[in-house]
């Protein structure tokens, strides 16, 4: 965090992800207790604690005297192709196998992190947001916050579900739910096996929109055709 004065000179202050208290709660106990132990033994030997994470941060949010920075942590992910090339000649029939090397499938989030500031650039609180299995080709904001001097709900739209977590300071007043996105008959039966484009998105006020394609298919309701696709457009609001 810095400060910029009107001659444009510099106070910044950096933290550490080692100094937040929550960060690492996205990992399995027992890996977070290794990476807590190993943070531990370098501080008692003195060594400086370096973590590569990248993050993308989204606009600093004004909530009444404190700034909430949320940044959603992800890493690129690749894949390795490989088969059998064959070769055909006059006399010889054969193939062998071939590595075509690696190819990049999306960028995979693990999670959010939550940092409450003051107006000296002073962290007050911290805390974090699992993001489950999330593997995008683009890399965008997923996360969104809806907050009040009461609690801040954060919540993201993926595969037809919208998943939330509620948190007050370093408090979890509600741990990560989901819901499914409403269909419009009760028979309807979402075909999961081929999820279209989908998005969550601020609208106005603590109000959300969410929208997307759907393959549906209905073996009950009359006048409904039994396999269809729809473009939907929900209004998402938390209470």
């Amino acid at each position: 965090m810095a400060s910029v004065d009107n001659l444009g000179d510099q106070k910044i202050k950096y933290y550490n992800y080692a100094d937040l208290e929550n960060f690492f709660n996205y990992m399995r106990a027992k890996r977070r207790n290794r990476v807590s132990k190993r943070i531990e033994r370098k501080r008692i030997s003195g060594k400086k604690i370096k973590f590569n994470y990248r993050l993308l941060v989204h606009d600093i949010i004004k909530d009444g005297d404190q700034y909430v920075m949320v940044g959603e942590a992800f890493y690129p992910k690749y894949s390795s192709s490989s088969g059998y090339t064959s070769y055909t000649g006059a006399h010889t029939n054969f193939s062998y196998p071939g590595n075509y090397g690696m190819y990049f499938v999306g960028y995979r989030y693990t999670h959010a992190v939550v940092v409450g500031f003051n107006d000296k650039g002073e962290v007050l609180w911290d805390n974090s947001f699992e993001i489950d299995n999330v593997l995008s080709y683009n890399l965008d904001q997923f996360v969104h916050v809806d907050s009040n001097e009461e609690r801040i709900v954060l919540l993201y739209l993926y595969e037809n579900e919208i998943r939330t977590k509620i948190i007050k300071g370093n408090e979890v007043l509600e741990g990560e739910s989901a819901e499914n996105i409403q269909l419009s008959f009760d028979d309807d039966k979402l075909r999961n096996e081929s999820m279209g484009i989908e998005s969550l998105e601020p609208w106005y006020k603590n109000n959300f929109y969410a929208y997307g394609t759907q393959n549906i298919k209905n073996e009950k309701d009359t006048g409904v055709k039994l396999n269809r696709r729809v473009f939907y457009v929900n209004k998402v609001r938390y209470k």
